[in-house]
């Protein structure tokens, strides 16, 4: 038994005893009985002490050696080490602030890029999109090329629109009537055409008022030729027409001049014509008149004239339509 399991056996021993029955003499020579036995027998180390120490002197011994060398270490470096160049330090917070400044620039140009990335691809479906609207609008312009062309062929000369047109023109210019609707309606239906809006042209000032007929006109001529004092020959007067052959047959004037004889046949071949419906043929024949004969008839031929203006645009377009409509029929289109 070593010191220690002496001792615990000695507290027990004593921790056992209670009572009046011990007293302290016997508990001081135990005491010194217990001092004395652990005096006189020296204790000894265990195995397990010593494997302990035996474990950690190679630890310690290292440890030391380490530490040592770590001191040469460093008192070598402090010994050898050249001096630090003054500008280090200033250099080296430039160098930082270099290193900062080329961070932030780095990161600009990654945004740039990125930006410059969407930029390109919002570009390029723009540019898809236009495309898109430009194929879209040429389709479209096609379209509206060929409804026009459509159209023309069925409104334009040669279509049963435009020739029923020129038939109402010709029939409210031949009636007398304003033909204001007949002329817009084919001013509409020669778009391209330039010549036949130049005839419409002519026909601008008229459309209002429209012209007189022929009848109005053959009217007009008698009553002025009375008043000239030429009077228009009634072949179904016998007087009249035998004088008017012996003034003309003979040379003999007979209640009349010389030139109011003249005059006077000039006005009876014009009211000829104008009973066949000639015009043109009327004017020819008051064309002769001499200027101071003519003065009399000067608000007549005016008249007329505007009448055989109507008539020779209005024969213009119906020959253009008669021969459109030929045409179209020998093609097949008709």
């Amino acid at each position: 038994m070593n010191a220690f399991e002496k001792r615990q056996a000695n507290v027990e021993s004593f921790a056992r005893r209670d009572g009046p029955e011990s007293s302290k003499d016997t508990v001081l020579e135990e005491a010194r009985q217990a001092a004395a036995a652990e005096s006189s027998s020296p204790s000894e180390p265990t195995a397990a002490a010593f494997r302990l120490r035996s474990a950690s002197l190679p630890a310690v011994v290292g440890g030391l050696a380490g530490a040592l060398l770590a001191v040469v270490v460093v008192l070598t470096m402090t010994e050898l080490r050249p001096p630090l160049d003054p500008r280090l330090p200033g250099l080296a917070q430039q160098v930082a602030g270099f290193q900062q400044s080329l961070f932030t620039l780095e990161t600009t140009v990654r945004s740039a890029e990125a930006d410059l990335v969407r930029a390109l691809e919002s570009d390029s479906t723009l540019s898809a999109r236009l495309d898109e609207q430009a194929a879209g609008f040429r389709s479209a312009m096609d379209g509206i090329a060929k409804a026009r062309q459509d159209l023309q062929v069925e409104t334009g000369p040669g279509s049963v629109v435009f020739g029923v047109s020129v038939v109402q023109l010709a029939d409210a210019v031949a009636d007398g009537r304003p033909f204001e609707s007949e002329w817009v309606n084919l001013y509409a239906l020669t778009a391209g055409n330039d010549q036949l809006r130049d005839g419409l042209r002519r026909l601008m000032p008229m459309a209002s008022a429209g012209v007189p007929t022929i009848q109005a006109l053959q009217a007009d001529l008698r009553a002025t030729a009375a008043q000239a004092g030429t009077p228009v020959v009634d072949p179904n007067s016998m007087y009249l027409y035998s004088l008017n052959l012996v003034q003309s047959g003979l040379g003999v004037p007979i209640g009349t001049t010389a030139e109011g004889q003249v005059v006077g046949g000039l006005v009876t071949e014009a009211d000829r014509r104008l009973t066949e419906g000639d015009l043109a043929g009327a004017l020819a024949a008051l064309g002769n008149l001499t200027e101071a004969a003519a003065v009399p008839f000067e608000p007549w031929l005016t008249q007329a004239r505007r009448r055989a203006a109507a008539d020779a645009v209005v024969a213009g377009f119906s020959r253009v339509s008669k021969e459109a409509l030929q045409a179209r029929a020998k093609d097949g289109q008709g």
